[in-house]
């Protein structure tokens, strides 16, 4: 059900009628490294496929640090190959300081207040092919099958390894914030109801 070269009745495939890239959105410095994508036709929601809420607790992140998030992607894996199965690993959100000391000359440069570093140092990360995907919370007072997930991050920069290109699962990762951004989304999506 989570394989992306296996075809099942579940299977949902819709093509892309719009992209909204964010009008500020910078690709040198990964500023506001976000996008709406419109589908040309609705999904059905099932067991498998569902929503995932917009953020709409506390925007400050301060206020999730230490807070275990889930990320999901069908990135490269720790064999240096591309899984074909959704992978997920769970990570804490850190604090600026901790995250900028950890790697000066990366994290000062990219680190703003529309986004966050979150992660372990001990090969637990995101890897090259998980750029895009989410990092979300349960809802405060949700748990269980009755759990709503809600966005907070979306993968932006992972370091690379010195000795080449591939990703280093021993350093952070910064996130960009979507609650940083809720307007802007509510926006595009609002103005294709009225």
């Amino acid at each position: 059900k989570y394989a992306l070269k296996k075809f099942g009745c579940e299977t949902q495939d819709r093509d892309v009628s719009e992209i909204n890239v964010h009008p500020w959105y910078n690709f040198e410095q990964y500023r506001n490294d976000i996008a709406v994508l419109r589908l040309a036709d609705p999904v059905d929601i099932t067991r498998n496929v569902g929503p995932v809420c917009l953020w709409n607790d506390i925007d400050d992140i301060n206020e999730i640090e230490g807070e275990l998030g889930t990320v999901v992607g069908w990135g490269f894996d720790h064999n240096k190959k591309l899984t074909t199965n959704l992978m997920q690993a769970q990570m804490p959100v850190v604090d600026k300081n901790t995250c900028v000391n950890s790697n000066r000359e990366l994290f000062l440069q990219f680190i703003t207040d529309q986004s966050f570093c979150a992660g372990f140092r001990n090969g637990t990360s995101v890897c090259n092919g998980d750029s895009g995907g989410g990092l979300v919370f349960p809802r405060r007072g949700t748990h269980g099958p009755n759990t709503i997930w809600q966005i907070r991050g979306l993968v932006s920069i992972g370091v690379a390894l010195k000795t080449g290109g591939f990703c280093d699962t021993t350093q952070y990762t910064l996130f960009t914030d979507v609650a940083k951004h809720v307007d802007w989304i509510e926006d595009i999506v609002l103005s294709d109801n009225q």
